[in-house]
Formats: C-alpha cells, structure tokens, sequence
C-alpha cells in the first residue's frame, strides 16, 4: 500500500509539474500586457541593405559574423527603465541620439570568449514627458550565423519584474531548493565516510543534483538579472549541463550491482572526454560551449536512455533489486530530459530548465528516500552488531570469572586431598599421644594441625555466586596488581530485585577493570580501591573510589579513552545498563581520587508499549 502511495505521489507531481509552465506561460503574458508596455515596431537597418520593419522577437539568419544591425523606434510613453536581453551580441543603446548603455564590449569578458555571454539588463531612460527616439547598434555573433533580438519592454521597475518574478520565480526558488537537497546526500557521504561504497553513493547522487541545480540557477533570467557576472553564469550553466551525467552514472555503478557495467564504464568515459574536448574548444576560442551544447543535446538524451535501458534489463532479466527500486526514478528523469529536449526545439514555453530541473527533483528526493531507508537498516544493523560485540564481549568476561573460580575452588580441592591423605598419618600420632596419656604432646600436636587449616570465609564475599565469582577474578588480579583492594558487596543479592546477573556483572566489572587500570599509573603504595554497597529507600546504591594520576580526558560531558582516541566503552557500558533500569550514574574525577557513584531502581521496571 505505501508502494503503490509513493508511485501515485510522484505520478500526480510530475503531471503538476509537466502541466505548470503552459499555464505559468498564458498567466505570465496577460500580466506582461497590463503592466508592462512592449517596444516591438521597430526599423532594421543593415549595410548594403534597404530598411525594413520588423517586430520583436525577431532572427536575423545568415548574417556574417560582426555584421552591424541598427534598429530605431519611437516610443511616446516611455516608462523609466528599459528592459533588454541580449544573447551572444554586443549592443549599444542611444536615446534621442545620445548613448545611455553599452554591452559586451571588448574587454568586458574573458579572451577565450569569440562573443559575449547572454545578459538581461534593466537599463534607466531620461526623464522626460515627451516621446523618446531609440536606436540600439548590434554585432552578429562571430560564432553564430544568427541574430536572435529578443522582446524589448519599458515601463517602471515594478512593472518590468512583476512578470519577470511571475515568469522565473518558480524557476529559480526550485533551483534553490534542489541545490539544498543536493547538500544532503552530499552532507550523508562525510558523515558516512567509513563507509566508502555508501559514501560514495551518496556524494554522486548530490553531485548530480548539484549540476543540475547549478545549470538552472545559471540559465533563469531572474539569476542573471541580480547577479552581474555574466560570464560566470554562462560557464557555470554550460557546465552543469555537460557534466551533470557523470555523477548519475557513477552513481548507478555505486548502488545498482549491475553484471555486466562494462557500457556504464564507457557512457563515463565518453561523457568525460566530450566534456574535456569542450572545454578545451572553448578555451582555444575554437568552438564555444553555445555551439557544442547541440552534441550534448544528442548524447545526454542517448546516455540517460542507454541507463534507463541497463536498469530495466538488470530488473526485469536478473530480478535486481536496486534496479527495480530504481526503475520508476529514472523513468521521471528520462521522461522529464525528453520534454526538456522538445521544449527547447520548439519553444514550447519561455521557460526553459524547468522539466528536467522537476524531473531532477523528484529524482533526487525519490532517490533519497530510498538512500534514507537503506542508511537506516545499515545503521540498525551496526548496532545489532555492536550489542552482538557487547554480548559476546560480557560472556568472555563471564567465562574467564567462572575460569578463575573454578581454578580456586580446584586449588582448594587439591588442598583438601592432600589433608584427607595425612589425615590417616595424623589420626595415627593422635591415637598414638593418647595411648601414652602424653596430655601435652597431643594438645600440641592439634594446636599445630589447627594452625594449617585454610580460612574459607574469604571466599565468600558476596551471596550472589556470580557476582562473587567476578569479585573474587579482580581481587586476584587487584593482588597481583599490588592494589589495595577493599570490597562490600553485602548488599547485591539475587531477592533484591530484577537485576540481572549479567548486568550488575557488566556495572562491577567495568567499574573495577577501570579502577584497576587507573591505578597501574600510580606506584604501588599510592594504589588503592575501595567499592561498598548499600540498599536504602528501595535503591541499590554502589560507590566506588579509586586512586589516580589526575589525567583523563572529556568533551563535551563524555570521557575519553587514555588508550584510545575514541569514547571509553568502559564507562558508556555502565551509563546505558543503570538507565536501561531507571537509575543515575555520576563521574567526579577529583586531584588524586576519581569518584564513581551509582543507584539502582528495585521495583520491577515497567514493560515497554
């Protein structure tokens, strides 16, 4: 159900979005209309050519490259501001015979720029009451056999960028927008960077992204309207569109497993090369990025179809999964490429970037979905994986305390064997003292066997066998350590609540192991460790205080471990079982003394909803 909710979700928005610039388009020109007053009539004047009248947007073909073209009018009620495009063409604007702007004038653009980049410019008209004579001077592109002149419109500067905002606004905010998306698979590659394959998926999709929304940000009027580096936008847009492939396909051979990537490798590696030879045509002032876009044009749409083609063989052949699960993004994309294609040859709409730039969109935010489940079952399973590590980790622990325990208690053994085999020998002298009546030799005799027994009761410090069993394992430890170790554990018993075994071991343990290791830094007549136990208020409470060198490390409220460069285990090990118990834990590393003070809930915990 939720598939089928997805799917329906990303049909519906892309017929919004292949649906919007048509009527955008209609609204657009009405509102031109009321509040803007087009400048079309106009008189053509070329050399070695009559005038003629012509009405803008009008395309000179055929001309010459520099090819002067004056165009004159009369406008009776100029507003106060002009508003000119001029694509690839130098211009000079003169009102009443006087020259109020100029153009794309050598020297205003970089060298390896044969014409000069596209500008929108809003140009202010004297001030006058009467009508106003207008004569703007072109020059034909060098590397353009055409010259495209644009509408021209006049009125005040609300009225010239009301329709402007109405006609590019949706462009330039979802261009923002995409470029802010982009940022977030980006931000997800550093973040998992260990992870190089996912890493890498992630920064390849919002590469892409990126290239698009750089292109569309470049290509709308309104950015060049309010940003006056026409020649960075120009390369920027070209660019973006030229390499924007690249990192889709990249990210195709990061996620999709395909058998056979041999074609993507090449898809690559063409588009590489194209891009390279395109700049370096550029840079030679050769052929600019205006002229080679018409290749791109034919092998972006043939690159995008040959992936989609891959993607559905790879889910419908081999029953891919990341290629079934890619097959309805790619679909919008390729779909949206397309209607981008057509909408540039045929004009369709004004409004051009605006159906690959939705497509792209929806791409990325379908694509991140997807990216975002499959981070969080990488994530889940990083820490079934880590509580795995722990479990296994606590049972070593609680293997190696049942090792030491059963290692003492066959010492003892072995003890008690020997003593039951001079006990024969012994009970013999005994007899043998009574016999005699020698009074004096027999109670010497026994003081002395007395004397041999073993004390058992240290042992036993705790009634709980296997938290004895791991206090008996770091007192030995303590001992050979040189550590003067005091231990009151009377008070953790099995009847005082639902604490695991396994859990007061994790608590005990990591605390002594951390004690004992703080101590090694000291000598051994300064080491000391002293950890009591008390039940108050239906509360265990459990204290511990060590001695210490006065090191250690903590940011922000986390210690350090002194071994390592990373968190200390030790110690978040014992943070997360007291709260897994509704419980409080308190570090306080004093000048030579490090405090550890904790309390315990016994009333049963409450089941989880």
């Amino acid at each position: 159900m939720t598939k089928k909710f997805i799917l329906y979700l990303l049909a519906v928005s892309l017929l919004a979005a292949l649906l919007y610039p048509a009527c955008l388009y209609r609204q657009t020109h009405t509102i031109a209309a009321q509040n803007a007053r087009p400048v079309a009539d106009w008189t053509a004047e070329m050399p070695d050519s009559e005038a003629q009248a012509i009405q803008l947007p009008y395309n000179f073909h055929g001309l010459p490259p520099h090819t002067p073209v004056t165009l004159t009018t009369t406008v009776h009620h100029p507003g106060r501001f002009l508003l000119i495009k001029s694509i690839y063409t130098p211009f000079r604007l003169y009102a009443d015979g006087v020259m109020i702007y100029a153009s794309g004038q050598p020297g205003s653009y970089p060298q390896f720029f044969q014409d000069p980049p596209t500008l929108l410019q809003l140009i202010p008209l004297p001030v006058t009451d009467g009508p106003v004579d207008l004569r703007l001077e072109f020059l034909s592109p060098m590397q353009r056999s055409e010259l495209r002149l644009p509408m021209i419109q006049t009125g005040d500067n609300a009225d010239l960028l009301l329709p402007l905002f109405h006609m590019s606004g949706i462009s330039f905010v979802l261009s923002l927008l995409l470029m802010f998306l982009s940022l977030l698979p980006i931000s997800a590659a550093i973040f998992l960077l260990k992870k190089k394959d996912i890493s890498q998926a992630f920064l390849q999709l919002g590469l892409f992204g990126l290239a698009i929304s750089v292109w569309s940000f470049s290509e709308c009027n309104l950015t060049a309207l309010f940003i006056p580096y026409p020649a960075l936008l120009y390369l920027l847009s070209f660019l973006g569109l030229f390499t924007c492939t690249i990192p889709l396909l990249k990210f195709g051979l990061c996620i999709l497993g395909l058998r056979k990537p041999g074609l993507l490798r090449f898809q690559i590696h063409l588009t590489q090369l194209a891009v390279v030879v395109a700049m370096a045509l550029q840079y030679s002032g050769r052929i600019s990025f205006a002229q080679s876009v018409y290749f791109f044009h034919i092998l972006l749409p043939l690159s995008l179809s040959a992936f989609s083609l891959q993607i559905l063989w790879a889910a419908l052949k081999y029953k891919n999964t990341a290629a079934q699960r890619f097959v309805v993004p790619m679909s919008i994309l390729a779909l949206a490429a397309l209607l981008e294609l057509i909408n540039y040859r045929l004009r369709l709409t004004d409004i051009l970037s605006l159906f690959f730039q939705m497509g792209a969109f929806l791409f990325i935010l379908s694509l991140g979905i997807l990216c975002l489940r499959f981070v969080q079952a990488s994530l889940k399973m990083r820490e079934e994986k880590k509580q795995l590590e722990f479990d296994l980790l606590l049972a070593d622990r609680q293997t190696e305390v049942q090792r030491t325990q059963y290692a003492i208690l066959t010492e003892h053994e072995k003890v008690l064997r020997e003593q039951r085999h001079d006990l024969r020998h012994q009970l013999i002298v005994l007899k043998s003292y009574s016999l005699q009546n020698d009074q004096q030799s027999l109670q010497n005799y026994i003081d002395e066997l007395t004397a041999k027994i073993p004390v058992e009761k240290d042992l036993f410090l705790c009634s709980n066998f296997v938290v004895n069993s791991m206090a008996l394992y770091f007192r030995s430890i303590a001992r050979r350590e040189q550590i003067e170790l005091t231990l009151q554990l009377a008070a953790i018993e099995k009847k005082n609540g639902p604490i695991q075994d396994s859990d007061l071991c994790v608590i005990l343990g990591n605390m002594l192991e951390n004690a004992i290791a703080a101590c090694a830094y000291l000598p051994p007549e300064q080491r000391k460790i002293e950890l009591n136990s008390r039940v108050y208020a239906n509360k265990l409470f459990i204290l511990m205080e060590n001695s210490y060198d006065g090191f250690y490390s903590r940011k922000a409220g986390v210690f350090y471990s002194r071994k390592r460069a990373d968190k200390g285990t030790g110690l978040a090990s014992i943070t997360s079982v007291v709260h897994r118990y509704q419980g409080f834990v308190e570090f306080n590393p004093g000048e030579d003394t490090f405090v550890t003070s904790i309390y315990l809930a016994l009333s049963p915990i409450p089941a989880s909803k």
